[in-house]
């Protein structure tokens, strides 16, 4: 994932985070925290992927494996 991409799910986060605090009622409130929840996850997402391959990303697969 480039830097780009990250600065992209960052900005949206944010926007929605100060939508929901403006919103002018509760509906659309949670409607905006659920948005911005939605980015953070597709953020990690994201972060994960490119993380795979790694040594550290084959250490914690390694480790899950073991504990099934």
């Amino acid at each position: 994932m480039s830097a780009t991409s990250i600065d992209r799910f960052r900005n949206g986060i944010e926007r929605c985070l100060c939508k929901a605090a403006t919103a002018s009622s509760r509906e659309m409130e949670t409607l905006w925290l659920s948005a911005a929840g939605n980015y953070r996850f597709l953020l990690n997402l994201e972060q994960r992927e490119q993380e795979r391959g790694t040594w550290e990303w084959n250490m914690a697969a390694t480790i899950e494996q073991n504990d099934r």
